[in-house]
């Protein structure tokens, strides 16, 4: 089966201190603690000092009656402005999450650019694109209205596309 590429778009907005909602997210490692979806993680490998090079096995669950399994690892790191990773498994590709702000509101995009590997995944995705693109959204919405919870802030919006 060929594998189906998927380019993801998700835009979080929240009332919260850049260095706030940064520390949660470069700590991969305690998601599991705070977002709902995040099932487990498990360091393989540690990073550096700016946690380049972590690799981390990671085991994510939403909405449909599914599991992915993935390795990710660091590959880069501006501290407060990037996050760039690349993922094997179920889902291969790369992923960047990009931090801003404007006045009291942090913006954090990421994209998501990944080809299925599971052989029922790229069988299905001609009937199912939708369903999986709906699932994306679903998990990474979730992940925006934790991350507010967490961080005891207001969530401004969240668009996945």
């Amino acid at each position: 089966m060929t594998p189906r590429k998927y380019s993801f778009l998700t835009t979080w907005k929240l009332r919260a201190p850049l260095t706030d909602v940064w520390n949660l997210l470069i700590d991969g490692e305690h998601w599991p603690e705070w977002w709902k979806g995040v099932e487990q993680v498990t360091t393989i490998r540690p990073g550096g000092p700016n946690r380049v090079g972590l690799t981390t096995d990671q085991v994510w669950k939403s909405a449909l009656p599914y599991k992915l399994h993935m390795r990710i690892e660091i590959v880069k790191v501006d501290e407060l402005t990037l996050i760039e990773v690349s993922s094997q498994g179920a889902l291969q590709g790369v992923g960047i999450m990009r931090f801003s702000t404007s006045g009291d509101i942090t913006q954090v995009q990421y994209t998501w650019d990944v080809e299925t590997t599971e052989w029922w995944m790229n069988l299905l995705a001609p009937f199912l694109t939708g369903l999986f693109r709906w699932n994306h959204a679903y998990i990474m919405n979730a992940g925006a209205r934790c991350l507010a919870q967490r961080l005891n802030a207001q969530l401004i919006s969240t668009i996945s596309s």
